[in-house]
């Protein structure tokens, strides 16, 4: 019977390990990016705007390789005043050039990064639900 208890205790841990493995791949793309990635200046391309939120802006990049690319940031993600024909800077992975963001987005502090810091908390609240519950 005890055992029977143990499997069903451990399993209430599940959804914490969910949770703080998300905030980990989150964290983990930012820190490569800020680690080995390459900067180049990226140009605002268009701005689109989606319903009652604010716009996004459409970045066109050349990676190391020579190939144009395109990321779509959102209004937080760029420098204020980001307009059609503005400069961004991009940061980009250079073995997998496609995975790229907005300078501003891969080296903000912590408390910026709401995702991360939301997946986080989620997971420190399903270990203690886990634990006294």
């Amino acid at each position: 019977m005890r055992t029977e208890t143990l499997g069903w205790d451990l399993l209430r841990f599940v959804p914490a390990l969910v949770f703080f493995a998300g905030a980990g791949l989150f964290y983990n793309r930012r820190r490569l990016l800020r680690r080995r990635g390459l900067t180049v200046t990226g140009r605002c391309v268009d701005r689109r705007w989606q319903g009652q939120g604010g716009p996004s802006y459409v970045l066109h990049y050349v990676a190391q390789d020579g190939r144009q690319r395109v990321i779509i940031a959102g209004a937080k993600e760029v420098p204020p005043g980001t307009r059609e024909g503005s400069e961004v800077i991009v940061c980009y992975d250079p073995k997998s050039p496609e995975r790229a963001e907005p300078w501003q987005v891969t080296h903000a502090p912590l408390w910026r990064r709401g995702y991360e810091l939301i997946l986080m908390g989620m997971g420190v609240g399903a270990v203690v639900y886990a634990v006294f519950a």
